[in-house]
């Protein structure tokens, strides 16, 4: 695991790349995992886990992994859709993680979950 922080360390450009590529693959395949069960025609949950994953890696990672979330986004939206929709809604999936991450750093959100923020209160 050392080797491969190291090489990341020393490759930052390859290592982003390579962190996208992940993390697209990790978003589409969390989106066909939830997609999977409406393939009888079964009604969508209202529920979309991927935005949440999206969140959290944006939290996690910073903004460089937001290419990753389009790409994954952008590779399950052409499963279903003609290409000018799917990158619509590719872009629309980055707008949660910005907007939830604005809110966090405005509330001064606490990873630990220790502590409530005084403007909570």
């Amino acid at each position: 695991m050392s080797a491969a922080r190291s090489w990341l360390a020393a490759n930052e450009f390859a290592g982003t790349i390579v962190l996208n590529g992940l993390v697209a693959l990790v978003a589409w395949g969390l989106s066909a995992l939830v997609l999977y069960p409406t393939a009888g025609g079964r009604p969508v949950t209202p529920i979309w886990p991927p935005v949440g994953l999206a969140v959290a890696l944006t939290y996690i990672g910073g903004y460089r992994v937001l290419p990753g979330i389009v790409l994954g986004s952008f590779a399950l939206g052409l499963r279903f859709n003609a290409w000018p929709l799917a990158a619509s809604l590719a872009i629309a999936q980055v707008a949660q993680p910005l907007i939830d991450l604005r809110i966090m750093k405005a509330f001064d959100f606490d990873p630990r979950l220790e502590r409530i923020p005084s403007s909570c209160l």
